[in-house]
């Protein structure tokens, strides 16, 4: 949901908000979020490698469907996701593009 977030709303919020370690691999330096979340946006999904939950990979989108934000995503295992990240990215952006679709209509 971050990454819906524009530029300095962004920076608004990483101002204004800690970010406490939940395990050894969560992003709490801002700036580095920061980084992290504008290549994602570039790329078109955003991951979470074990940054909340040990050993839990999850790939997922922001969409919005009549204004408001939405996020869409699937995670699983990181020995099982690690083997298909480009196929689920692939996939979790098509579902994203058919559900926004569906509800311009």
């Amino acid at each position: 949901m971050l990454g819906a977030l524009s530029g300095d709303a962004l920076a608004e919020w990483l101002r204004s908000h800690p970010l406490p370690a939940i395990t050894g691999r969560t992003l709490v330096d801002g700036k580095r979020l920061h980084r992290d979340l504008d290549e994602s946006r570039r790329r078109g999904w955003f991951m979470t490698r074990g940054e909340n939950v040990e050993d839990v990979t999850a790939l997922a989108v922001a969409l919005s469907i009549r204004d408001e934000v939405f996020g869409l995503a699937v995670a699983g295992p990181s020995h099982r996701m690690e083997k298909r990240i480009d196929d689920l990215a692939a996939r979790v952006v098509a579902a994203r593009r058919r559900i926004e679709e569906v509800f311009r209509q």
